[in-house]
Order: structure tokens, then C-alpha cells, then sequence
């Protein structure tokens, strides 16, 4: 019986939703990807599928979604991991790691910056991701928010229902004032790439009829996998009129709202520290760096937007890449790739922990103390991503 490992096309659309269904609704509970994934479980979109084929059948599949991200005034190519899946009867017999071999060729053909995915984490680890980067999540009750802020303003939430609602356009301009942003395409891609993963969107509007934010809900309410608003203040007037529109005579504490803050939105941060009941930081996903020069300076120009970077070189070694030169001169960063001796030498794994966090690069590696206050003012770089934005 012969192995094909191709792209599927788009005939192929039914076999592929069909074949993803199957397998993680026998894994876990019962899947319906079009629902879940309506930005990227498209007939147009199949070919980002790497499949392979056992005499013409689906066996084994990986999605590579590739994603323009805008960042600082810096523009990277990533890929998106998804839908990662083997046929049950197909399992250890090296199928999946056939569709991620050709997938990370043809992601260094291409020349792509980074790539990201979800996942067990020595399962990835094998094909050059590692956990790091970094997200702050915040837990909060209804007391937190009124104890704190006072009673709800008077905001109304209204359910986006598609991809001409008038309230779009605002939608579209607060998330794309984000430092960090993807290119989400047309209305209609950023319209579905809003309900992704079975969110429903919702824009928020004061009294007098004026533009607050949005969120990204899912259906029990209790989880915003994306809120946005005007100002830092007007995020957690939102949150408090969320809360006591969907919680309004709580048995006890009543139902906490869950939300996560990515590590560049430090006035926002300070504001929900001050009043929120849990805070957790935690690795944002797994990622692959293939390059390293251009990653890091995009990173550095963020992080120069709300931090103050000291003055100073470092090089650093990275097993498989070579040398990164970094050098800040007046807070701005130059990030190269150089023949140069390292000051520091790192795997593969511990670079992308020792760069992006989200722990002290001195608990990735103990190095010369000399380095220290450089690598405590530089690092973990803010890398993250938006969870709408997730393959």
C-alpha cells in the first residue's frame, strides 16, 4: 500500500473536515471544525493542508496557515500549526511525522520568521518548538469589579452577525492600533477569524450610542478570548458591565470571568493587578524561530514602546542557527547575525526560553554575572499572540 504526502486541494475540502472531525472527536469530545475554526477550515484553504495518503485516503494531516504579523513597524512571515491528527488504526507508524517534515521544509523554503502551535510539549519538541513566550492571565468576580469600580456603567452589548454590521469598521481600526496585529483579510476573514473557536463577538456601546470596544465571548460567558477598548479605563468598565449583565444576583462569589493580557499592555496590566482576584503568567504557546536577526529586532522595537532598554552587546550562540549580535545604542536595537565569538552559548530549546521567557533568563541559564542586568532589563522579549488568531 503507497504513502502520498501531498497538499490537498480543494476538492479534497469535505474528505479533509471529515478526517479532522473523526479523529479528535474520538480523542476527546465531539468536534465540528467548521464551527470551531471558521477562519481556516475553508474550501479555498485546503491546500495549507500537508496530508499524508494511503492509496488515495487520508491518514494523517497537519494545517500550515501563514500569517503577515505587523509588529512595531516590523513585518514577519509565521505559520500557524493546526489540526495536527492520525488516524487511529495509523498511529506510531511515523505518518504525522512525515507531514511535519515536509511541512518544516517547505516553512524554510519559503523563508518563514517563526511558526507557532499547541500541543504536548516533548511531542513538538522533536521538531525544533519549545514552550516560551509569555501571557498574563487575570481572574475576576463580580466583588472585585464593584468593590473597585463602582455599579456597571450603562453599556450595551450587542452581537456582531456579520461581516457588513456597521459596527465592523470600529472593530476592525481598535484591533488593528494594536502593536502587535495580524493581517486578518477582507470583512468577511476578520469577521470569522472573530468567531473562531466558537466565540461570538460582541461590540459594546455606552449611553449615548458611542464606541467602547468589543469582546470575543464564548458561549458560557465566562471566558473573553479577545477585548479591546478605547482606553485601559474603558477595558475594565467593560469588564465590570460584562460581568453584571451575565452574573447579575451571584451565589457567592457567582461565576469568575477569565481573561489574558498579552505582556506589552503594561498600563492595563497595572490596572486589572490592582483589583483582580488570581493572576497567572504562563507560557503563550510552542514556537520555532528560523530567524533569529529578524524576530528579535521586531521584538525589541516592541518592547522599546513601553520599557526602557539599557545601552549595551551581547552575542549570543544558538545551537543549529549561529551567533546573534545584539546591540542597543538610545534604546533602539540591532539584531544580526554574526561570526563573531558568543558571550553565551545556548541550545536551541534554551535559546528560545532564555529570549522570550516567560522566566528570568538566569533561570534558563546560569551565565557570567557581569551579563545580568543586561539580560534582567532586555529579556523575556514580549513574544504572544492573539488567541483569535490561533490554527
Amino acid at each position: 500500500m503507497s504513502i502520498e504526502v501531498r497538499r490537498l486541494t480543494e476538492a479534497e475540502f469535505e474528505p479533509e473536515v471529515d478526517f479532522i472531525n473523526l479523529v479528535f472527536s474520538q480523542n476527546s469530545v465531539p468536534h465540528n471544525f467548521k464551527r470551531l475554526c471558521p477562519r481556516w477550515i475553508r474550501p479555498e484553504l485546503t491546500g495549507y493542508n500537508i496530508a499524508a495518503l494511503r492509496d488515495g485516503r487520508i491518514r494523517s494531516l497537519v494545517m500550515a496557515a501563514p500569517a503577515e504579523v505587523h509588529i512595531a513597524g516590523h513585518t514577519l512571515k509565521a505559520v500557524g500549526i493546526g489540526n495536527v491528527s492520525t488516524h487511529l488504526d495509523e498511529r506510531r507508524t511515523g505518518l504525522m511525522q512525515m507531514c511535519m517534515t515536509r511541512t518544516i521544509d517547505e516553512m524554510k523554503e519559503q523563508n518563514v520568521d517563526f511558526s507557532f502551535l499547541g500541543g504536548l510539549r516533548q511531542r513538538y519538541n522533536f521538531f525544533g518548538y519549545e514552550r516560551c513566550g509569555y501571557r498574563i492571565g487575570f481572574t475576576l468576580y463580580i466583588r472585585n469589579l464593584r468593590m473597585t469600580r463602582g455599579e456597571a456603567p450603562a453599556y450595551t452589548f450587542r452581537k456582531v452577525k456579520c461581516a457588513d454590521d456597521p459596527a465592523l469598521p470600529d472593530i476592525r481600526a481598535l484591533y488593528e492600533a494594536q502593536p502587535l496585529r495580524v493581517n486578518r483579510g477582507d470583512d468577511m476573514t476578520f469577521f470569522r477569524t472573530l468567531q473562531m473557536w466558537t466565540c461570538d463577538p460582541y461590540v459594546c456601546t455606552n449611553a449615548n450610542g458611542w464606541f467602547i470596544g468589543y469582546v470575543c465571548a464564548r458561549p458560557d460567558a465566562a471566558s473573553l478570548n479577545e477585548v479591546f477598548a478605547i482606553t485601559d479605563d474603558a477595558v475594565l468598565d467593560l469588564l465590570n458591565a460584562w460581568i453584571t449583565q451575565h452574573n447579575p444576583n451571584p451565589v457567592g462569589l457567582g461565576q469568575p470571568l477569565s481573561i489574558g493580557v498579552h505582556p506589552w499592555a503594561r498600563g492595563l496590566q497595572r490596572k486589572l493587578y490592582a483589583v483582580s482576584e488570581g493572576i497567572s503568567v504562563a507560557p503563550d504557546h510552542q514556537y520555532r524561530v528560523f530567524n533569529w536577526d529578524r524576530v528579535t529586532a521586531a521584538f525589541f522595537a516592541l518592547k522599546a514602546t513601553y520599557a526602557a532598554l539599557p545601552d549595551g552587546h551581547l552575542t549570543l550562540g544558538i545551537e543549529g542557527w549561529g551567533n546573534l549580535s545584539i546591540s542597543v545604542t538610545n534604546g533602539q536595537a540591532v539584531c544580526e547575525k554574526t561570526d563573531a565569538a558568543a558571550d553565551i552559548m545556548l541550545t536551541d530549546f534554551e535559546a528560545l526560553r532564555f529570549v522570550f521567557g516567560p522566566l528570568p533568563s538566569v533561570s534558563v541559564k546560569a551565565v557570567d554575572p557581569k551579563f545580568e542586568p543586561l539580560l534582567e532589563a532586555w529579556f523575556p522579549l514580549p513574544l504572544a499572540w492573539h488567541g483569535q488568531d490561533n490554527v
